[in-house]
């Protein structure tokens, strides 16, 4: 009985040892894994096509055609379990993407009762099947793989923006959602920035950028504020029915301001008598300045120089306020060459910033005109000696560029003003050369009789010359862009097309639609329309309510006939006497809008798969449930590996060890026994 005890006892220890040692190969291989099965309820069906030119028929037993869930998005496996009723030698597979109308794979090699991964939404899978030097033969069936809906997810965006006074800024960026909805952007609060979504990219991701008007002074806080820094809250969202998602970003954004320079006044030539009329030259530097107003504030410096040398000086400048007074004496005659420069005071708090961001430093700037002053006994008129072209009939086409020079000389010996006119309407002024030149093109869509004058002045008397243009129409070519018709410099060649960019301000707070028209804030028109509207959504008279916004054109386009339409100013909601943020809506009140029912804009921000908490249904913080990011699986650390393997080691030296002493113990009780029976 000890003999058989004892086997029984060797052969265990040896199955445990064995057992031991093929559980740490399994652990240290990495082939203990849970597999993630896909369950169903009904019966399994068989889909069978037979394919005129084979050999026999395939059964798809799995996929069947219904509908397969998923917890998360990620990688779809499906199992492929077929069948047929001849012995193939060769199994391919195609899948093909319904949603998208495309070929997931093609002809891939299997073997029969295995997985592959399927798509989102609908798939269409066809298995084929032959025998060698025998056509092949094929079948196929429809499936669903269903996914709940997950939230959008904005990619990196900068957590610091600059742009300076006077910019428009901008700023790409984009978003995710597997979803492929319909997204939608906003930035909070509005205005100087609106965020706008410019296009896509493939199925799930979509492009935005935000966009500013032409930033000011004010935006930057004021004159010597240095800049103006605010938290603003970008967000996308997914707008999927009652179980909208969103995505937020905080970001700084720091307008900085720079200190503009002042603007001139031309003074161009003057010309004064030495005797009569005329004879006194009063002139006053017009020039205003952003940051230090006008040239009556005392905030800006004057002087003045000559070319003649700073020895040769027949009057000063008032260097508060830019005024200058002359009358000559006989001696005077002749031309001068001036010019008077202003400077400012720059800002008085510059931003640390200023010099990367605004390629300037903030500091004082200077801005100068040079004018010719001419002294006489008896003035006489410039004269235009030549020009070109020289035949002042012309006929063009409305995006031909036609250049345009002429020579103006004064007997008096000023060197005249030039002045350039398109139809009567000043265009450009030349200083100081006696050659000019301007170039000027009408543009598409432009035809008819016009006109182009030049004109030359010393300040009292001129001389002029105009070309009749007979100009035949362009059709204009598709948008090529931002930017103007016609003007100097060479001309365009062909007119260039602005096309908005349109902002809206926050939709304000919900209105009564009844009310507002007892009142005669809305008009009757308006109110019946909305009432139709409303009746749609089932909202009856009591909540039937409308909202205003304003939308700007960033671009300043001042297009007559819009390019892109501007979005509608006024929109139906759901009115209730006093919106806040625990009223179950979705409504806008305190200056902004909610971004989901009672959270974002004037309320707690919305939970989103970025905020670091656990919420809205996660499986863990920011992953699995509505994030697009599967949580990682609970896997022992590193160190439990290694520690159940010591452990096991431990354990199977002890098993040895036990084994060990019970076959001694047994060994020596039945050799001791038997050797002792042999004695006796």
């Amino acid at each position: 009985m000890d003999k058989k005890r004892g086997l029984i006892v060797l052969l265990l220890g040896i199955f445990i040892i064995i057992s031991s040692i093929n559980f740490i190969m399994m652990i240290n291989l990495g082939s203990l894994d849970v597999a993630k099965m896909i369950t169903g309820s009904g019966l399994v069906g068989t889909v069978s096509l037979f394919v005129e030119g084979g050999v026999g028929r395939i059964n798809i037993l799995v996929p069947e055609n219904k509908t397969y869930s998923f917890d998360s998005p990620g990688t779809y496996l499906v199992e492929l379990n077929v069948s047929a009723d001849f012995e193939a030698d060769e199994w391919e597979y195609s899948l093909y993407d319904v949603r998208h109308g495309v070929a997931n794979v093609s002809n891939v090699t299997f073997t029969p009762n295995t997985t592959f991964a399927a798509v989102r939404w609908q798939n269409n899978i066809t298995v084929y099947a032959k025998v060698t030097d025998y056509p092949w033969s094929s079948n196929s069936t429809v499936f669903f793989v269903d996914v709940p809906v997950s939230a959008p997810i904005l990619a990196a965006i900068d957590d610091e923006m600059y742009v300076c006074e006077g910019e428009q800024f901008g700023y790409n960026f984009n978003a995710t959602d597997v979803d492929e909805d319909a997204l939608s952007f906003d930035i909070s609060p509005r205005n100087p920035f609106y965020a706008v979504q410019t296009t896509t990219s493939g199925y799930t991701t979509k492009l935005a950028r935000l966009y500013s008007k032409r930033i000011t002074k004010a935006n930057a806080g004021g004159i010597d504020a240095g800049s103006n820094s605010a938290i603003y809250i970008i967000s996308v969202n997914d707008n999927y029915n009652s179980t909208s998602y969103v995505d937020t970003k905080d970001v700084n954004i720091t307008v900085i301001e720079i200190n503009n320079d002042p603007t001139f006044s031309n003074i161009g030539a003057r010309t004064v008598y030495l005797i009569g009329e005329n004879s006194t030259f009063l002139e006053t530097a017009l020039v205003s300045d952003v940051e230090d107003g006008a040239q009556t504030d005392g905030n800006l410096t004057f002087n003045l120089t000559y070319s003649n040398g700073s020895s040769f000086d027949l009057f000063e400048i008032n260097s508060t306020n830019g005024t200058m007074v002359y009358t000559p004496t006989s001696g005077d005659t002749g031309v001068y060459n001036l010019e008077v420069c202003v400077n400012d005071t720059g800002i008085a708090n510059p931003h640390t910033g200023i010099s990367a961001n605004c390629s300037q430093d903030g500091s004082a700037s200077s801005v100068c005109d040079s004018f010719s002053l001419t002294v006489t006994n008896a003035n006489r008129a410039p004269t235009i000696d030549d020009y070109s072209p020289t035949d002042l009939e012309l006929s063009v086409t409305g995006t031909s560029t036609t250049a345009f020079s002429v020579t103006a000389s004064d007997s008096d010996g000023t060197i005249p003003d030039v002045e350039w006119y398109v139809d009567g309407v000043l265009k450009e002024t030349d200083e100081g050369n006696s050659t000019t030149a301007y170039s000027y093109s009408f543009g598409c869509g432009v035809s008819g009789a016009h006109t182009v004058t030049v004109n030359a002045t010393d300040g009292l008397a001129d001389a002029t010359l105009q070309w009749n243009m007979s100009v035949s129409e362009v059709v204009c070519a598709v948008d090529e862009g931002r930017g103007g018709g016609g003007g100097g410099g060479g001309g365009l060649g062909r007119k260039l097309v602005c096309r908005e960019e349109w902002g809206c301000n926050n939709w304000q707070i919900c209105q009564n639609t009844k009310r507002s028209l007892d009142a005669g804030f809305l008009s009757p028109e308006d109110y019946f329309y909305f009432k139709e509207i409303c009746a749609q959504h089932n909202y009856d008279e009591r909540f039937c309510g409308f909202q205003t916004t304003a939308c700007f054109d960033l671009n300043d386009c001042n297009n007559t006939l819009y390019k892109k339409p501007k979005p509608a100013e006024m929109r139906i909601c759901y009115f209730t006497e006093a919106p806040n943020c625990d009223d179950g809506i979705t409504n806008c009140h305190s200056g902004s809008c909610e971004l989901l029912v009672d959270c974002g804009g004037p309320c707690e921000p919305c939970p989103t798969c970025s905020d670091g908490i656990q919420n809205q249904g996660e499986d863990n913080v920011d992953c699995g449930g509505p994030c697009p990011f599967p949580c990682e699986v609970e896997r022992p650390l590193r160190l439990s590996r290694i520690l159940i393997i010591s452990l096991l080691v431990l354990l199977l030296g002890l098993v040895v060890f036990i084994i060990y002493k019970v076959v001694k113990i047994v060994y020596f009780r039945w050799w001791g026994r038997g050797r002792g029976k042999g004695k006796v």
